[in-house]
């Protein structure tokens, strides 16, 4: 996200996390406006400062990237990807696809999907899924970071709805430490981290297959046991229930909360062999067609 007031992060935050929620239809810019209490000149001017585009076009970017996931991992129907995205019309969606991509919606299938690699394998709570999943991860036990073995263990796990708190991170999906570390220091002297059954966890909302590095998001973030109000740089939302990517690890003693940041990231990188997101098939989110997908740490 570029240079932006603390004030403004956090209305634009809101905006985007509502965004995330009802890509599946047609947004009104006046209701975005209204939900941060700005009119639809200042919220424009505002949302184009932060992320560096309308938020016409940040909508309708967003659609046909989610679209795009689906292509590359479902073999479902290009009208249903249309209609299922918000679109009018098929040909409607087909000149956007082919606007935005260079390549017709069929082509950009034809070209980009690839076929489950047999090289990784994991445990997953529902055999359904694991052909489709096991490209994504790598199949050692243990990894190794600064020198020191960890035992890990990851799966692809069905959960349920929980609040989160986070800071949000706009970039390359390897630079997170910032977030992480913002998002600790935030936490630390409310007790959050010291809760029992504290886990972090990133939420990705962007896929780097279909996205450009400098449009990717995604949420450096912790479970917490209720919605809390956003402050500055730190939101918070409910995760739906669904199929998340599980990774489980025991992590060594730090002294800066930009480390940990740093730890957690270099421990999921050496579990995931590539990172696929937000894949969000249809609105209920709740089946292999409609999952959003999460890496949990």
């Amino acid at each position: 996200m570029n240079t932006t007031q603390p004030d403004h992060i956090k209305q634009i935050n809101r905006v985007i996390d509502y965004i995330n929620s009802n890509l599946n239809r047609q947004i009104a810019i006046n209701e975005l406006s209204s939900l941060v209490d700005l009119s639809t000149y200042h919220f424009h001017r505002i949302f184009t400062a932060s992320m560096g585009e309308p938020v016409g076009k940040y909508i309708l970017r967003r659609r046909l990237e989610r679209a795009a996931n689906i292509l590359l991992s479902n073999p479902v129907a290009i009208k249903d990807v249309a209609y299922d995205w918000g679109f009018s019309s098929v040909s409607s969606f087909c000149r956007s696809f082919k606007r935005h991509f260079g390549v017709s919606a069929e082509e950009y299938r034809r070209k980009n999907s690839y076929q489950d690699s047999k090289k990784c394998q994991f445990k997953s709570s529902n055999e359904q899924h694991t052909s489709l999943y096991s490209r994504y991860f790598c199949r050692d036990k243990t990894i190794k970071v600064k020198g020191m073995n960890m035992n890990c263990t990851f799966e692809i796990k069905q959960m349920s709805e929980r609040a989160i708190i986070y800071c949000r991170h706009q970039g390359a999906l390897d630079q997170m430490q910032e977030a992480f570390a913002n998002l600790m220091k935030w936490a630390f002297p409310r007790g959050l981290v010291s809760q029992p059954d504290m886990r972090l966890l990133s939420v990705y909302h962007g896929d780097p297959r279909v996205t450009p590095v400098d449009k990717l998001t995604a949420d450096a973030a912790m479970f917490v046991l209720e919605e809390m109000k956003s402050e500055g740089i730190i939101g918070s939302y409910k995760l739906s229930a669904g199929l998340y990517a599980v990774g489980r690890f025991l992590k060594y003693p730090c002294r800066s909360f930009r480390r940990l940041g740093r730890q957690c990231l270099n421990c999921w990188k050496r579990m995931v062999v590539n990172v696929v997101a937000d894949i969000t098939m249809r609105s209920t989110r709740t089946t292999m067609t409609n999952i959003r997908k999460r890496s949990l740490l």
